[in-house]
């Protein structure tokens, strides 16, 4: 919002006569032009404060104002070094930012405000006006320069008015661009998660081509029924239609990412790594997160600063509502036949009469009292997303212990105990190969609940507008599970069977053995 100051019926013009200007007029005129010149255009103005602003929120590798006229090979080689690593979250941002132009478009925004607070502080250029009139002896001449007084009177306040429009902007870009950057986070962790779900039921199918074969095998001998095998082939038709989901369901977030990492036209691939981190010790209360967000959102500053603008503004519409249009000037002339100038002042008023400027000033303290409604309402909304993905992190957080203390545990031990009854001869194959699927299907709905935390925590940072305390470090507890080992059970009746080996830790987070491609 760039409300205007004043009408231009309220700038008085001052005459002055050219042909005879004495020493003060060319020393005021003097004067109007250094003002002028003072004012520069500073490149990449109100970046360095807008960095410090996502610095102090936890972004700060990748932050750069980039001309697009010259070509950036630092910014290219460091995003060439960051794909053709392991990518993690923190490089995808750091990509994010060195790529993705939007996060270049909002910086352009500051050029903008800055052109605003530079014009701001220019004088209007003077203007030069003359006339020769023939018909008679000789001609008729009338000139004139014309500077508009009030205009210097005004550029204080217009400065001042730009000045916190300036800082609107910067405070404005700085939450855009952590905005975005949360997004690529929860971006990353949706693809991150869905290709580790992919590794669990990869060997999840193993389990059930183990038992397939099994029932094969059984099959052939004569011990199996055509309806049990035919069972156990249906079962793993199932579970490799699932995998095909869980394949499919990772095209979205891929593709999402790699229009935010800003390659969608690249022709660059990475790999994703290969495991969720697992969950940090403890996570901020609740209160805290709101003291935060009303401290650290971005957009309230903002909202704050727009206040100020209109504040201001109302404040210097109000000390001038009753400068009308006020001429006050010389002027100089020469009639036909006369060897004479003929100079004076001359002074022209609006009187206030009927336009006070009340509609003006009407319409500005409106705008103070929907900029104010508007913050109050922007609080409320903080607020709300606040307390709504804190409910949603700890929802995950419960679930995710649960599956770790818990369900995750008890599973083990009925795998165990199924094969010491299956070494005995107590159990058939088939119910402990039905137990151990079991088992690795509890590790995928663990990494649903892990996936779904980390999301949840960078939608409470986008609400909170910082980064919070506290990161989960990858645990290996899935790396035996995914890995293409086999653990032989033992031999019945001539017949072998084999399942995946499934390790007994109770660490926070699963981890996959396999790397998935994002650029494929």
């Amino acid at each position: 919002m760039r409300p205007i100051l004043l009408g231009a019926r309220s700038v008085p013009i001052v005459r002055w006569p050219a042909p005879c200007a004495h020493a003060r007029t060319r020393l005021q005129l003097a004067l109007l032009l250094a003002l002028s010149g003072c004012a520069q255009v500073v490149s990449q103005g109100g970046f360095p404060e807008v960095k410090g602003l996502l610095s102090e929120r936890g972004v700060a590798d990748g932050v750069d104002w980039q001309d697009q006229r010259k070509a950036n090979v630092e910014a290219d080689s460091a995003v060439h070094d960051l794909l053709s690593r392991e990518l993690t979250v923190n490089g995808a941002v750091q990509v994010a930012l060195l790529k993705n132009p939007s996060f270049q478009a909002s910086y352009e925004e500051l050029g903008v405000a800055q052109a605003d607070l530079v014009q701001a502080g220019l004088l209007k250029n003077p203007t030069f006006t003359g006339a020769m009139l023939f018909g008679g002896v000789s001609p008729t001449y009338d000139f004139d320069v014309a500077q508009n007084f009030l205009d210097a009177l005004l550029i204080p306040a217009r400065k001042r008015i730009t000045g916190a429009q300036f800082e609107q902007a910067r405070l404005r870009v700085a939450g855009e661009v952590f905005a975005l950057a949360q997004k690529v986070r929860a971006t990353f962790y949706r693809l991150q998660g869905a290709e580790q779900l992919v590794s669990i039921l990869e060997v999840v199918l193993a389990a059930e081509e183990a038992s397939r074969e099994f029932a094969t095998d059984l099959h052939a001998a004569g011990n199996l029924s055509d309806l049990q095998l035919a069972n156990e082939q249906a079962v793993f038709e199932d579970v490799k239609a699932g995998l095909l989901r869980a394949k499919a369901e990772t095209v979205e977030p891929r593709e999402e990412l790699r229009e935010l990492l800003g390659l969608a036209n690249a022709g660059l691939g990475w790999t994703t790594a290969a495991s969720l981190p697992g969950l940090p010790d403890k996570d901020p209360e609740l209160e805290r997160a709101l003291a935060l967000a009303r401290d650290r959102r971005l957009e309230l500053a903002a909202a704050a600063k727009e206040e100020t603008v209109l504040s201001e503004t109302l404040e210097t519409a109000r000390f001038w509502r009753y400068l009308g249009g006020v001429e006050i000037g010389a002027d100089t002339h020469r009639e036909q036949g006369e060897k004479n100038w003929v100079s004076g002042p001359s002074l022209s008023l609006d009187l206030p009469i009927f336009d006070q400027r009340q509609a003006e000033l009407f319409r500005l303290e409106s705008q103070l009292r929907q900029s104010e409604r508007r913050t109050q309402a922007l609080k409320d909304q903080v607020a709300a997303e606040v307390r709504r993905a804190y409910g949603k992190l700890a929802s995950s957080r419960e679930l995710a212990e649960h599956y770790r203390r818990f369900l995750l545990p008890a599973r083990r031990r009925v795998v165990a105990q199924s094969q010491e009854f299956y070494n005995f001869m107590l159990l058939g194959g088939f119910d402990l190969l039905t137990a151990k699927r079991t088992e690795i299907e509890g590790y995928s709905d663990y990494v649903g609940a892990v996936q779904a935390y980390w999301i949840s925590r960078s939608e409470l940072e986008r609400a909170v507008g910082a980064r919070l305390p506290g990161e989960g470090t990858p645990s290996p507890v899935m790396d035996e599970i995914t890995s293409p080992q086999e653990q032989t059970m033992g031999a019945h009746g001539g017949h072998e069977v084999r399942t995946p080996n499934v390790p007994a830790s109770n660490n926070t987070s699963p981890a996959s053995g396999h790397q998935h491609h994002g650029g494929h």
